[in-house]
């Protein structure tokens, strides 16, 4: 809220991309869902919040700016392509030399030129299917990109007050078209993987950014921080109740919203009013330094894990999992340091905003 960079929200992603892993590489081994674990599948839903506030708050502050389309585009794309495309260029390698026993990781349904134009989860929710393992995780990345196509001309074009009203209207439809979809016999790809079904985690993003920028609004959420504290805490026992009824029906219809709205109450509550515990623990430097690698950990974790599940199918699963986890984060850490953020740090030399 000062302009500078807020830890917590680091801290934020850093636990977004640690359900993700939990979900990925501990709940497998479960015959069935630890109740202590049932959520660690929302990380997405975690980042799709972070990603409706933070680039939501980014075009809300340039709104008015001479270079808004390029510098916001130009700065996207070094974030985003090369990594990206680099990990498609591996699938599309693996799959030319893929051996009968990697087959599966590198090979799938969906049609290969879908990729590049992040359309892949259309056709994911067609087809019921998330391909090959090696791509599969990138359905979330089609959903930011088709955000990133749509947000930019919502803010710059309409006023504040007509932006939040079609956030709104977004958290309101895509319950309901969840449900249209499940009512059409479609509920387990669909309201997962398309752009609509997911607005309500995005929008209420959005509206949490517009509202601490509006002043009267600001003030309000700052002078009653204690009970954004308590209403955070009763939105998660909500989440619980949710999730802990049985058929995906429930979770699908209402309980993505209601998750999302938790967690967007949780990242007010980094942003406004961290106590010592929330400092601690979202400032803790194993969060805060996943966090800064999540997006190549996120790229990496499944298709490293199956690979490696493949090529070494008689070593312990357990082991080759700790492996693969390994495997994931240093070479996250490498592509950060020497990938990721040398492009990111030129495009922010190179692009600006400006008055």
């Amino acid at each position: 809220m000062g302009g500078g960079r807020i830890v917590e929200l680091d801290g934020l992603r850093g636990l977004a991309i640690l359900l993700v892993l939990v979900w990925h590489y501990i709940v497998p081994f479960f015959d069935s869902i630890p109740r202590a674990l049932i959520l660690t599948w929302s990380g997405v839903d975690l980042f799709f919040v972070l990603s409706g506030f933070l680039i939501g708050g980014i075009l809300l502050d340039a709104r008015h700016s001479p270079a808004y389309f390029s510098t916001f585009y130009a700065r996207r794309v070094c974030r985003i392509f090369p990594l990206y495309f680099a990990w498609l260029g591996l699938g599309a390698l693996g799959a030319t030399l893929a051996i009968p026993a990697t087959a599966h990781v590198f090979k799938g349904s969906i049609p290969m030129w879908s990729y590049p134009l992040f359309l892949q989860n259309l056709f994911m929710a067609d087809s019921q299917t998330f391909g090959s393992t090696w791509l599969g995780i990138t359905w979330s990345l089609a959903i930011e990109e088709q955000f990133y196509l749509l947000l930019p001309l919502v803010v710059r074009f309409l006023s504040v007050r007509k932006v939040a009203v079609l956030a709104g209207g977004a958290i309101v439809l895509a319950p309901l078209l969840r449900e249209a979809l499940y009512q059409a016999g479609n509920l387990k790809f669909a309201p997962y993987v398309l752009l609509p079904c997911r607005a309500d985690a995005l929008g209420l993003g959005v509206l949490g950014a517009i509202a601490l920028r509006i002043p009267t609004a600001r003030d309000w959420i700052l002078a009653h921080r204690r009970w954004l504290t308590i209403v955070t805490v009763c939105a998660f026992g909500g989440v619980v109740v949710f999730h802990l009824r049985p058929g995906l029906h429930v979770r699908a219809l209402a309980g993505y919203s209601w998750l999302a709205l938790f967690y967007l109450l949780l990242l007010l509550c980094a942003v406004v009013s961290p106590g010592p515990v929330a400092r601690r623990l979202l400032g803790a430097r194993i969060l805060v330094g996943l966090g800064g690698i999540s997006y190549a950990v996120y790229m990496f974790h499944v298709g490293f894990r199956s690979l490696l599940w493949a090529v070494a199918p008689a070593l312990s699963r357990v082991l080759v999992s700790l492996s693969a986890l390994f495997l994931t984060i240093a070479v996250a850490a490498l592509s950060w340091r020497f990938f990721e953020g040398p492009l990111v740090r030129w495009a922010h030399r190179r692009f600006h905003y400006g008055s």
